[in-house]
């Protein structure tokens, strides 16, 4: 009798208080940090005016030390959303958030330098028709136009099959042999 190792779920094993990441709690941690320096130099200023704006001082750096920390836990765990409203995040989705502002900052500290852009790889181009290869159909998904070309059919393509891009259903043309 063979012995299989049973899968189990370990999604949850990299996780420190169960909703930080190793990732996370260490930007949480930075954004707290911040957020002491500034109720430190608040606390600062705190002591040379009265009471009550000692006090309103106290409260504007507890707030910058929870704001932080939640704007850092933000940034060590999110990924940018997918709004097909937006072209920003059409291209940039699934990508984590911290990698976004470390870009921005690496991009905004070479102001003197120019960049080109290639979106060749980013634009979904059609399978190429080959000439030299004889095909007798052509497939075309109905809601974005995405076209490729088969030797042989499958019956069950219209039925079964969808989309890969947009889920969409598919028509088939049989192509004509000129002769």
């Amino acid at each position: 009798m063979a012995m299989y190792e049973i899968p189990r779920n370990t999604k949850g094993e990299g996780r420190i208080l169960y909703i930080f990441s190793t990732k996370a709690l260490i930007y949480t941690v930075a954004g707290m940090l911040l957020g002491f320096v500034f109720k430190w130099l608040l606390g600062l200023i705190g002591k040379n005016v009265t009471t009550g704006v000692a006090n309103v001082l106290n409260g504007i750096g507890v707030f910058f030390i929870i704001f932080l920390g939640a704007l850092g836990f933000i940034l060590g765990t999110f990924k940018v959303p997918q709004i097909d409203k937006f072209e920003i995040t059409r291209k940039a989705a699934g990508v984590n958030l911290d990698t976004v502002v470390k870009e921005y900052i690496k991009f905004s500290l070479k102001k003197d330098k120019y960049y080109t852009y290639d979106t060749s790889d980013l634009i979904r181009q059609e399978l190429e028709y080959k000439e030299k290869e004889v095909y007798n159909y052509k497939v075309k998904c109905v809601k974005c136009g995405q076209t490729f070309y088969r030797k042989r059919l499958n019956r069950n393509l219209t039925k079964k099959y969808r989309c890969g891009i947009c889920g969409g259903r598919f028509d088939v043309f049989f192509l004509t042999k000129s002769c």
